[in-house]
């Protein structure tokens, strides 16, 4: 295995010029967050690139046999009904972490079989897709399928469900949890360059509701992603988790602040932003703007639309540049919506992986 070090030394020095911390709304609390110093940040990198050197080999490996060339699946899509057919497979790589075994799991679409990839002619570009922290959702499964038939390989990292925000996880610990998923990326990333025939040069990621969330983060510290898109998806992590109505968020907060003794939102926010190192907020300069295309909801409380705000001056993205887009509604009907604008997205993958 070729292990590629993260360097991102030569944007260090850059001045995140667009970023701001919005406006608090009533009734809830907030952080105000910056960029860290440059040894700060050179020390959370070394923390990452740590993270990308360990060795991984392979646990599993298997094909959906359920998922052939000839299965039909039937979607709709703008009002037509269509086919959508790929391979699935499924990897499970192990790797020690102090001495522990630790696996990363993931999913291939893939319109060949990926028994034989060389008959798949060209190198082909990955997309990878970050579900939502609750599970795989019936629209990853949909952009995976999707996204094969047009030409893609695509892989779906599972978070494990639930348990990646379990309230039995204290609001400590989810840094390390955090960083297991960055490198768990990672992994997906250098498994499918080096064994599923796909370009190292055409990569993106994508990712919507908290799955954007933690798709952002990834992106922006990782070169070796070169394109980023989500949808409904927020920066400041640990104050999104404090002002969240999403279900899971919701519990884990109770939970946690009944188990830590917690006695207040901002005890809570204050104890998560501690624990969190990594967030879009603090790396998001080291990438390029015009290398996003990003989707918001003007009226949300699952992602707060503060929050989501703040990801887009993050990433310097507007809608005057054509880096980002809102609309209208709360959470999940905005989701809905972008699907029956998915060209937005398509266009934007396409120009950037497929052409």
């Amino acid at each position: 295995m070729v292990v590629m070090p993260l360097s991102m030394s030569h944007a260090i020095d850059r001045e995140n010029s667009c970023f701001k911390n919005e406006v608090c709304p009533e009734g809830k609390v907030c952080a105000a967050y910056k960029v860290p110093s440059k040894s700060e940040l050179k020390k959370r990198l070394r923390m990452i690139q740590k993270e990308y050197r360990k060795p991984w080999q392979v646990q599993e490996w298997g094909l959906h046999w359920f998922s052939k060339l000839n299965e039909r699946v039937k979607l709709r899509y703008n009002g037509f009904s269509i086919k959508k057919s790929a391979y699935k497979e499924t990897v499970v790589l192990r790797y020690k972490d102090r001495g522990l075994t630790k696996k990363t799991k993931f999913y291939i679409y893939d319109k060949k079989d990926p028994k034989n990839p060389k008959n798949s002619g060209r190198k082909k570009p990955l997309l990878l897709v970050i579900p939502p922290i609750y599970d795989i959702s019936p629209f990853d499964y949909w952009q995976a399928y999707d996204f094969a038939e047009r030409g893609y390989k695509v892989a779906i990292l599972d978070l494990g469900g639930m348990s990646y925000v379990s309230p039995l996880q204290p609001t400590s610990s989810i840094n390390k949890t955090t960083l297991k998923t960055i490198g768990d990326a990672n992994r997906v990333i250098e498994y499918m360059t080096s064994r599923a025939h796909v370009d190292p040069k055409k990569i993106g990621v994508f990712g919507f509701s908290l799955g954007g969330n933690i798709a952002s983060l990834v992106f922006s510290v990782n070169p070796k992603i070169k394109v980023l898109s989500t949808v409904s998806s927020g920066a400041k992590f640990a104050e999104l988790l404090t002002n969240s109505n999403q279900t899971v968020a919701k519990i884990y907060r109770k939970m946690r602040k009944k188990r830590e003794n917690i006695a207040s939102d901002l005890e809570y926010l204050t104890s998560l932003k501690k624990s969190l190192l990594f967030d879009p907020v603090y790396f998001a300069h080291l990438r390029n703007p015009e290398d996003v295309y990003m989707v918001f909801s003007d009226n949300d409380s699952s992602v707060p639309t503060k929050n989501q705000r703040e990801l887009e001056s993050a990433f310097c993205a507007s809608e005057e540049l054509g880096t980002s887009r809102w609309e209208k509604g709360e959470h999940f009907p905005v989701i809905v919506k972008d699907l029956f604008k998915r060209t937005y997205i398509n266009d934007f993958f396409d120009k950037n992986l497929l052409h």
